[in-house]
């Protein structure tokens, strides 16, 4: 899993998480599994931001696209207080 950082002309930070491995997979059933442990990992690192940068839980804002979609609500269920959830279709 590979995570991108981008500064904005805003006070915000934008982290893009690559989870193409996770995905990239003939059998849907095992890239749909996959999305629990992605949220996992993101839940995780939004942890971190809290406890070492003291970054408020009500300031992460998740989007997700399809399966992404999915892996934004499993991180979501594992920050308490989160700010948002954008879950985007096709």
């Amino acid at each position: 899993m590979n995570v991108c950082v981008f500064n904005a002309q805003e006070d915000t930070n934008v982290f893009a998480v690559d989870w193409s491995n996770g995905a990239d997979n003939f059998n849907y059933l095992e890239a749909a599994a996959n999305t629990r442990v992605v949220g996992a990992l993101i839940a995780q690192f939004k942890t971190q931001l809290h406890t070492t940068a003291h970054a408020q839980y009500g300031d992460f804002h998740l989007f997700g696209h399809s399966l992404g979609s999915h892996i934004s609500g499993y991180a979501g269920e594992r920050i308490p207080g989160l700010g948002q959830i954008t879950g985007l279709c096709t």
